[in-house]
């Protein structure tokens, strides 16, 4: 189980360490993308995205304007299932960066579902594996919970002071609150 906090917008799903996923791509459709359902199927059907749904990547979004907040999980198999288009987007100059390749999927109606980034040696955990949109693939997302919060500053300001205490206090607040819980 992967529990993740992001904002809005582009969600991580896995790192995909080895580069399998991305290599697998390059090795079926190279850069010329595909719209061929059973070369799709095949791809998906491979090892490195079948061992893909046994990540289970739970994610907390928030917005810290509104102060508001949802647990969303990716309904992979429908991902999977919806995909009619993949896309090769090459690599890019984006002022004095240079972006890396990545494949995009796409439903029936060349709605966005996710992408695989590059995947080699050279790639940070940011540039590489499966990453979707929060907000562009949302059909994708099932809601477990959905709330608002509010700052507890006192709640805040203890934590602080626990982290930067000793180890001689860690040890007493942990048997006071054992304690506490043991009536």
């Amino acid at each position: 189980m992967s529990i993740k906090t992001h904002g809005f917008g582009p969600l991580q799903l896995s790192t995909n360490k080895d580069g399998s996923i991305f290599a697998i791509l390059q090795k079926e459709i190279s850069k010329r993308g595909t719209n061929d359902i059973s070369k799709i199927k095949d791809i998906l059907d491979n090892k490195c995205f079948t061992d893909f749904s046994f990540v289970n990547v739970l994610p907390l979004i928030y917005n810290e304007k509104e102060m508001r907040f949802k647990v969303i999980i990716f309904d992979l198999q429908k991902a999977y299932s919806s995909v009619k288009r993949i896309k090769f987007f090459p690599p890019r100059k984006i002022g004095r960066k240079r972006t890396f390749p990545i494949y995009k999927f796409f439903d029936d109606k060349n709605s966005y579902i996710f992408e695989v980034r590059y995947g080699g040696a050279k790639a940070n955990a940011l540039q590489r594996g499966m990453w979707t949109h929060t907000e562009n693939a949302e059909s994708f997302f099932k809601e477990l919970l959905v709330g608002g919060y509010k700052i507890n500053e006192p709640l805040i300001t203890l934590i602080a002071k626990i982290l930067v205490s000793r180890k001689d206090i860690h040890e007493k607040i942990l048997k006071y609150f054992f304690n506490l819980s043991n009536r």
